[in-house]
């Protein structure tokens, strides 16, 4: 009887301590809209009254065997001066996260003659890489 005690008690052990580390992985980043269209304004140079955000899709990216597994991808319509004229324009952007940036988005830039990234980042804002 003792030792069916005990058995149950280290299965009820060992049964607590799998939920509890299961329950300390982190969860996925969560892309806020206020994140969006922060980041989105400062990306465009647009204010962030004129952005609308029609949707966002969660996901993962895949591009050239690389594989990003928290991407978000947010579809937005802009006001763009064309020909003395504001249009509308619908841009889809991709959004990284990572621990040091938080929600991100980079693109390859040339920056004073130089191949480079332009980054516009949740944590450091925008800056150029050169």
């Amino acid at each position: 009887m003792r030792f069916l005690l005990f058995s149950l008690v280290c299965a009820g052990l060992a049964f607590f301590s799998l939920t509890q580390a299961r329950a300390a992985e982190p969860s996925r980043p969560v892309l806020t809209e206020a994140v969006s269209l922060d980041l989105l304004s400062d990306w465009l140079g647009e204010s962030k009254n004129k952005i609308t955000i029609a949707y966002t899709l969660d996901g993962t990216y895949v591009s050239e065997g690389f594989r990003a597994e928290y991407a978000h991808q947010v579809v937005a319509v802009v006001p763009q001066l064309r020909r003395g004229a504001y249009k509308s324009s619908v841009v889809k952007i991709v959004f990284f996260w990572n621990a040091d940036l938080g929600w991100f988005i980079a693109e390859p830039a040339t920056i004073r003659g130089v191949d480079g990234m332009r980054i516009c980042s949740e944590r450091r804002g925008y800056f150029e890489i050169p």
